[in-house]
């Protein structure tokens, strides 16, 4: 196997995990031992591409456990079998160790829009796709509690949710009043809208979303409970 027990990381301050051990679960869960890592990348979640000896590629995901994980397996698993480009779950979310682990298809292209003028129209598209699709929020229980960056309905003091993993608090830090104010009203508006919760995407951005929209069958799995803000 390309690399033999040389390791990459799971997520900050957690131990390697051995491309060896990984070798050992695809043979298991996909049939075929790892030949070569192709890439690593993520923060909370460690996001690895491998080549498997039978000529597949296939992205593993390696992160803390978290209830919500479960939920948005599922709903990935969902989107997939709707026909929503996304990559095809190939193994559902089991323990590894101390960690979680899935996997699924690698899909290759797209790129990530930056300037275009219909750059947002496009992104909106694409969002409004994934929500029609999905399942409706009670037939998939496990999505609470939210990652922290949703947590705009928090009881803490101060504007800001605490950040994960790092914990830290933001509302302390020098921030740009153009930046506090434009969460004030996201806040409000939130607040006010009284539209039926939806299932939707947590981190949907450029990275995360790049193939979709260039119309190739990319897209990342985080996704959480959300309120539908159409007016």
């Amino acid at each position: 196997m390309g690399g033999g027990r040389r390791g990459v990381s799971a997520s900050p301050g957690s131990e390697a995990i051995a491309l060896d051990a990984l070798s050992k679960w695809c043979e298991v869960h996909l049939d075929s031992g790892v030949d070569a890592l192709l890439f690593e990348q993520g923060f909370a979640t460690r996001v690895i591409a491998l080549r498997l000896r039978d000529g597949r590629e296939v992205v593993v995901k390696v992160r803390p456990y978290t209830p919500r994980l479960r939920g948005a397996v599922a709903v990935h698993a969902c989107l997939w079998k709707a026909g929503f480009p996304c990559p095809r779950p190939l193994a559902m979310l089991e323990s590894f160790g101390l960690l979680w682990i899935s996997a699924e298809s690698l899909v290759r292209g797209g790129y990530v829009l930056a300037d275009e003028p219909d750059a947002p129209e496009l992104y909106a598209a694409a969002l409004a796709d994934l929500v029609t699709r999905a399942p409706a929020p009670e037939q998939v229980a496990e999505l609470v509690p939210p990652p922290a960056w949703l947590r705009w309905h928090h009881t803490e003091p101060g504007l800001w949710p605490r950040s994960e993993p790092a914990h830290v608090d933001l509302n302390a830090l020098p921030l740009p009043e153009w930046l506090q104010d434009a969460a004030r009203r996201a806040r409000e508006r939130l607040r006010a809208c009284s539209e039926p919760l939806v299932v939707g995407h947590a981190d949907w951005w450029s990275q995360t979303c790049a193939g979709l929209i260039t119309g190739c069958t990319s897209c990342s799995t985080g996704t959480a409970l959300r309120r539908n803000l159409r007016r």
